[in-house]
């Protein structure tokens, strides 16, 4: 279907605000560029003084460019859908890391990445939860797909009150891998996740214990690569002055040896300071993670110390 003047302008709207919030890194410039892409700007050609980025058919095949459409779906549910029965939220993402570590505690890059997220919510009046699709991306700065520092991954999921307050989150995520672009690679990875939490509030301190179901599958060696990882913990929010944010996140996880790692539990904790700088803009300008294994592993999974700094922006 042909995008009207007004819903092209919607969109590269959404595009624009995504490239703005996470700071023009080489992430956000890759969604900015396909973006401008898929909005029908198909003449559109970019040069970079390091060849990050070409012709579109030099960096994505059509499978990995269907992919990014997570990030535009909301204009098939804007051309589809009466405004009165559907509302949608924007969130915007980008944080940078001293290092990649996975949230199993495998090390996937040594070195400074940036790490970027676009995410639509769709609320329909007549459904209860929310809907939503992700887009995510990571990358290092020594170029695209140089290390594995360099990934991008699609989610889509459904949350909500299932009673007495308790929250359910179902999704499924595609991790596209290094190297990325090459959907379905040989590295490649669909997760299953279940997530059950409530939240507790006492005065200014939000308290929310929560317990993660994944399922891991490796694309092409399912049957040998699979397994089962559980997350349990509870997510702390503390307003310690006003528009100031004191948040931890203290987990274990219980890894049965998924996709060929070693069983092990970890211990896993997770502390940042934020700043509500405006209604929709909020700035991180501390993170510091620190994972651990509490029993012995030789897969290379140890203890690492993690700093990260970034914002947040909900539309």
């Amino acid at each position: 279907m042909r995008k009207n003047p007004a819903q092209r302008g919607f969109l590269l709207l959404l595009t624009l605000v995504n490239n703005f919030v996470i700071v023009s890194t080489r992430s956000s410039f890759i969604i900015f560029y396909y973006g401008l892409h898929l909005l029908g700007f198909n003449s559109l050609k970019v040069a970079t003084h390091n060849g990050f980025a070409h012709e579109d058919n030099q960096i994505y095949s059509m499978k990995t460019k269907i992919g990014l459409l997570t990030l535009l779906a909301s204009s098939a549910l804007v051309q589809a859908t009466p405004s009165d029965s559907v509302a949608f939220d924007l969130d915007f993402k980008s944080y940078y890391y001293s290092e990649y570590v996975s949230p199993f505690g495998r090390l996937l890059y040594d070195g400074l990445v940036v790490q970027s997220e676009a995410t639509i919510w769709a609320k329909f009046r007549d459904l209860p939860g929310k809907f939503y699709i992700v887009s995510w991306a990571s990358t290092s700065f020594e170029g695209w797909n140089a290390n594995k520092g360099t990934e991008m991954d699609y989610s889509m999921g459904w949350k909500g009150d299932i009673g007495n307050g308790v929250n359910l989150n179902l999704w499924v995520t595609y991790l596209d891998l290094l190297p990325v672009g090459t959907m379905p690679g040989k590295n490649d990875q669909v997760r299953l996740f279940v997530e059950l939490d409530r939240k507790f509030a006492y005065e200014s301190l939000l308290f929310t214990p929560f317990v993660r179901f994944e399922v891991p599958h490796v694309v092409h060696n399912c049957k040998d690569r699979s397994g089962l990882r559980v997350y349990a913990g509870v997510r702390t929010a503390w307003e310690f002055a006003p528009k100031w944010f004191l948040s931890n996140k203290t987990s274990l996880l219980f890894d049965d040896g998924a996709t060929g790692l070693q069983p092990g539990t970890f211990f896993d904790f997770k502390i940042s300071l934020s700043w509500q700088a405006t209604e929709w803009l909020s700035i991180e300008p501390l993170n510091f993670r620190w994972i651990t294994p509490l029993t012995s592993v030789s897969d290379g999974r140890k203890t690492w110390r993690i700093l990260g700094i970034g914002a947040t922006a909900k539309l």
